[in-house]
């Protein structure tokens, strides 16, 4: 059983595959590794990630910060940034993305999958919470359709009650 679906946008082929293996061997569902940036947020937003592993830096029309900024204008995907880059300035620029992560290559295998698997477990756990607020506010509301329902099933009787009499 697979434990999450990761999307990888890396340009770098070697980098590339030497993380689809790490999340494969533990268990991660590797959506697919691309290396477009436009290709990687259509992806992103048809196939719904757990989360993605995006290169800051990529050879195409859009940087990882830009695929960052139009995915999460549209979902909640949680993304770390993979980047050899630790400049002040592209740490600046990636922080306005609110990246759930931010790791420097190369990266172990095991500071990867420990961070994957942190980021995940908030994840869900932010998730459930949505969800139990989501199941009060469900019960509160049909709770108050049924009420409504019983007052104009009464009123509905009294207006009935009303035209007969008139009639009579």
């Amino acid at each position: 059983m697979t434990k999450a679906d990761i999307l990888i946008v890396e340009d770098d082929e070697i980098i590339a595959s030497l993380i689809k293996k790490y999340l494969e061997k533990n268990k991660y569902n590797v959506i697919d590794v691309i290396s477009d940036g436009e290709k990687a947020v259509s992806l992103a937003l048809n196939f719904n990630p757990d989360l993605i592993l995006l290169d800051i830096f990529l050879k195409s029309s859009i940087d990882g910060i830009e695929v960052a900024k139009r995915i999460n204008k549209q979902k909640e995907i949680p993304i770390i940034f993979l980047t050899a880059d630790s400049s002040d300035e592209t740490i600046q620029r990636a922080k306005i993305t609110q990246p759930h992560g931010y790791l420097v290559k190369p990266v172990e295998s095991i500071v990867l999958i420990t961070n994957i698997e942190l980021i995940l477990q908030k994840q869900f756990a932010h998730n459930k919470k949505l969800l139990e607020t989501l199941k009060k506010a469900y019960d509160e509301l049909e709770s108050k359709v049924r009420e409504r329902t019983i007052d104009l099933y009464k009123a509905n009787e009294k207006l009935k009650n009303e035209i007969d009499q008139r009639l009579r």
